[in-house]
């Protein structure tokens, strides 16, 4: 017998800045591994609230994490925290571009009218369980975000 289409409601999880202001949220989807060819991988949707900086943290090795924006449009500022090279990133959803960050870039998340980005990464993120080390967003960081936010 062929069983009936049903709906999972995934979890929401809120997220927090330094302030403890919170700043969207996450909903784990999939886990998923194939075989001899990648790594177990992670899906999850994450919000960036208007107005909003998500980070800037830098995620432990092994973590790689995977970015597309698939609702309005956000600013992703990365820094090789070994070179100290600041890149930004400008995704929206009409382009579907895929941001690889590699262990070892610090990064965030920022959105003049907010925005829903598909995170593919190769680590869990649940509360309490922290993968990553917190960054302070200051120089060429921090002005991209000024310069995208107008502040």
């Amino acid at each position: 017998m062929t069983e009936d289409a049903f709906l999972i409601n995934p979890e929401q999880i809120p997220t927090y800045n330094k302030k403890n202001k919170e700043n969207g949220c996450v909903f784990p989807l999939v886990n998923t591994a194939i075989p001899n060819v990648c790594p177990i991988e992670l899906v999850y949707i994450t919000t960036c609230a208007s107005m909003m900086v998500k980070g800037p943290h830098v995620h432990s090795p092994p973590k790689i994490d995977k970015f597309v924006c698939v609702s309005g449009e956000c600013l992703v500022v990365t820094r090789n925290e070994e070179t100290g090279k600041v890149q930004s990133f400008f995704l929206n959803d009409t382009c579907f571009s895929l941001i690889v960050i590699p262990p070892g870039n610090s990064h965030l998340i920022t959105s003049c009218g907010g925005c829903t980005v598909l995170s593919i990464c190769s680590e869990k993120y649940y509360p309490g369980h922290y993968n990553q080390e917190e960054t302070k967003l200051d120089g060429e960081m921090k002005k991209a975000v000024k310069k995208y936010l107008l502040i």
